[in-house]
């Protein structure tokens, strides 16, 4: 029975009875399938033409139905080698394909998920494509501006730090807009201040311009100071002073407090005090723009002035 089943016929033992089904048209199947097998297989066509009509094994061999040797014993192993051999290379076949399926399914997920996200995307393609050659005109204007502000700034710093240091910083008009811009002076402070060079705002002693802001003028004064220290960039400088480290008002309250001078930090931000700009700022405007007495006034510009002096020793 195990035999059968192992041919793929369905086997049911019914009292002394051996009734077997086997499955449609296999001896078709098998003939087509083996048809280039150079084993005789003749006698497993008569074992089931033996099986479909209910014989016995031993029924079919005793009457002659199936063939019978016995100088040739093993002729059935050989069947049975082949039989299991051409199973084994279905279900391989079967396993692959299997595999593929499963495969054509991953693939299909993959596929289905680069159309949703191609769908996604298309809509940012569609509006790339239109401002393409907008976007690489961007890329080369800010390569032009890259290499012109490269150029600028290596003129101003070669002036900046080879000048003798009894000789005033000879900036052109042009250059010095360039430092103004370069400090944070606002767009209309450039402007008003256009066409001044380096030596006219070194040697202009009362600077003011109607209508500019008290933060452009001290920034203004800020610059002309550091100028004359040969100390443009400011960065430098401001590492080592704690005055001019002081990027905020609220930076400056802190370091006005820690040395007992304090200010209403109110007023410090109303009117965008931080380091560079308290040391612009003379004890009269202190007095003023606090709210404090002129001693204490004195006193602030005092203390933050020296600390600044001391920081260009280092």
């Amino acid at each position: 029975v195990t035999k059968l089943q192992e041919l793929g016929c369905k086997v049911d033992v019914s009292g002394n009875n051996l009734v077997m089904k086997v499955l449609p048209n296999v001896e078709e199947w098998l003939s087509n399938t083996l048809k280039d097998n150079q084993i005789d297989m003749k006698p497993l066509w008569k074992a089931i033409e033996s099986l479909q009509v209910g014989k016995e094994v031993q029924l079919a061999l005793t009457t002659g139905t199936v063939p019978f040797h016995l100088s040739q014993p093993h002729g059935w192993s050989t069947i049975l080698t082949t039989l299991k051999s051409e199973k084994k290379n279905k279900d391989d076949t079967a396993t692959e394909a299997q595999e593929l399926k499963d495969r054509i399914a991953e693939l299909r997920a993959k596929l289905d998920d680069a159309e949703d996200e191609l769908a996604s995307i298309s809509d940012t393609c569609k509006s790339w494509k239109e401002i393409t050659k907008e976007y690489d005109n961007t890329l080369l204007l800010t390569d032009i501006y890259k290499e012109k502000e490269i150029q600028l700034a290596a003129g101003i710093n070669e002036k900046l730090q080879h000048s003798q240091e009894d000789e005033e910083v000879n900036l052109t008009a042009d250059e010095l807009s360039l430092v103004f811009n370069a400090i944070g002076a606002s767009q209309q402070f450039i402007e008003n201040t256009a066409g001044m060079t380096g030596e006219d705002f070194l040697s202009d002693q009362n600077f003011h311009f109607p209508g500019i802001s008290l933060e452009d003028e001290l920034n203004a004064c800020y610059c002309k100071h550091m100028l004359k220290y040969k100390s443009i960039p400011y960065e430098q400088h401001q590492t080592v002073c704690e005055v001019c480290m002081c990027e905020t008002s609220e930076d400056l309250s802190y370091l006005l407090d820690e040395h007992d001078l304090s200010i209403d930090s109110d007023l410090l931000e109303k009117h965008h005090i931080n380091g560079p700009r308290i040391l612009m700022l003379g004890t009269p405007s202190v007095q003023r723009l606090f709210s404090v007495q002129r001693d204490r006034a004195r006193e602030i510009c005092t203390t933050m002035n020296l600390m600044h002096k001391e920081a260009f020793k280092n």
